[in-house]
């Protein structure tokens, strides 16, 4: 992970966000959710991601 910017993203909701940056060119080392329905969501994309 030398030289690229990663994040540690709180409160990541269904994935907008992290699809967002991810395509921008940042690396996820994680990705927190509390909400049931947003964190089912976001697992699901997880391979997408």
């Amino acid at each position: 992970m030398a030289g690229q910017l990663a994040t540690l993203e709180i409160c990541a909701g269904a994935g907008g966000q992290s699809y967002g940056l991810e395509s921008a060119g940042f690396d996820h080392a994680l990705a927190v959710e509390i909400d049931k329905d947003a964190a089912a969501t976001l697992q699901e994309k997880g391979g997408e991601l």
